[in-house]
């Protein structure tokens, strides 16, 4: 009679449980840096909304591509530009805190994904554990993760309007992010803008979510 497999500990579940949400932290994280930084979406939402005026002294990809290095290096040059405000100022070094936060937040995931899931195969091959289903495990939870994120963005995408202003009450502290629809910043990036950045990182979770799935199902054929 062949032996039945160990039931894992409460423990070891929660381990399982906590590799999952730190793979899961490091995906979205990454998608969310890789999205920010894709020159080929903003670049293809600043053609398609068109609602910069052209009196501008800056093209949008310009005004991105500052935006971006500012996040990035210590490099003020976005705000000496003439036409933000002060309080667009105030918001983008807010938004650059947000943005170090995130970097912070992918490397911690990171190192706890890749120590917690090494450290745990090291034991299953001393106790002669199968490594393979501890692979299933992690994935099919990284996935069930990845579905739960997806299912909270498209109910906060029925109310878009709402859940962004709600969004940017819980991360940033006054009233700073509240600018005037004549602002250079709402002129190069719209409501719509935003919307359509949720529905690309929304998909981009979503092929994550069907790939850590679909490994698992492989994973526990073998």
């Amino acid at each position: 009679m062949p032996a039945l497999p160990r039931r894992q500990s409460v423990a070891e579940r929660g381990l399982v449980w906590l590799v999952a949400a730190a793979t899961a932290l490091v995906l979205l994280t990454g998608f969310f840096g890789l999205m920010v930084f894709s020159d080929l979406f903003h670049d293809y939402e600043h053609r398609r909304l068109r609602t910069v005026d052209k009196s501008l002294a800056l093209a949008p990809q310009q005004f991105t591509d500052q935006l971006q290095r500012y996040v990035l290096s210590a490099a003020p040059v976005l705000l000496k530009h003439p036409q933000l405000s002060y309080r667009e100022k105030l918001h983008y070094r807010e938004v650059k805190q947000l943005m170090r936060a995130g970097v912070v937040a992918f490397f911690w995931s990171a190192a706890v994904a890749l120590g917690l899931f090494s450290w745990m195969l090291i034991g299953a091959g001393r106790r002669g554990a199968s490594r393979c289903q501890l692979v299933v495990r992690v994935l099919r939870r990284t996935g069930l993760i990845l579905l739960a994120t997806i299912v909270v963005s498209v109910l906060l995408s029925l109310n878009f309007d709402t859940s962004f202003v709600a969004l940017h009450r819980l991360l940033f502290d006054g009233n700073n992010w509240v600018l005037p629809p004549s602002s250079l910043t709402i002129q190069m990036f719209p409501g719509r803008y935003f919307f359509d950045f949720l529905l690309v990182y929304c998909a981009l979770i979503a092929g994550s979510a069907l790939l850590s799935l679909g490994g698992s199902v492989v994973c526990r054929r073998r």
